[in-house]
This record gives structure tokens, sequence and C-alpha cells, in this order.
């Protein structure tokens, strides 16, 4: 299972979107100034976490890659999570032993004169 990091740094509300990464938050305000759509397209740029509602929005989902421009009429992707119920009993069953691959196989030898 993986670790989960504590956040230990400030996020940034942008419209209804948190940006996580605090230091890629401020270049992106550096490089556009305040403007929130271009503020959220740069940080996509920067390959920021975007979170909506708690769950992870899809990189790429404002900026794309492929033709290097921001995104016409973003509609944000979202990552969820659902927990998983186990409602049924797994029974383990040992296996025979499988014969090993790879031996000598044992085969008459004849013998020429």
């Amino acid at each position: 299972m993986a670790k989960k990091k504590q956040n230990t740094e400030e996020t940034m509300i942008v419209g209804k979107f948190e940006l996580v990464n605090k230091a890629k938050v401020e270049r992106a305000i550096a490089s556009v100034g305040n403007d929130e759509q271009a503020i959220l397209v740069e940080y996509d740029k920067l390959g920021g976490l975007i979170r909506h509602e708690g769950n992870k929005v899809v990189s790429g989902s404002f900026f794309d890659r492929r033709t290097n421009k921001p995104v016409e009429d973003p509609k944000p992707r979202v990552i969820k999570r659902q927990k998983a119920v186990i409602e049924e009993e797994i029974e383990v069953v040992e296996l025979e032993e499988a014969p090993k691959k790879g031996g000598k196989k044992e085969e008459a030898k004849e013998v020429v004169e």
C-alpha cells in the first residue's frame, strides 16, 4: 500500500480548483498575472497537481502539450478513487508441485560400433 504524504505546504484555491504546489503557483502568477484561467493554464503547463473537491484533475485538462497551446473550452476530468469492498471469502488451495523445467531427461544412449 502506498504511503500518503502529509501536505505541509499551503494550497491555493483558484475558482473551484485547488492548486497544490505553492512554488509552481507562484511561478504561474509571475508569468501570467492574476487572471484565474491563465493561472490554471500556466500551472497545468508546469505539471502542477490540480484537485477538484479532493479528487485529482487529469493533467492536460487546461494545457495541451501536443499542440503546445491552451485547451479551448476546457472540460476537466477528475480521477475518483473508490474504496475496495470485499464481500466474499477467498479459499487458498495448495497446488501440486509441478516438475522442474530445464532438467535433463534420462534417455537411453545407443552405442554405435
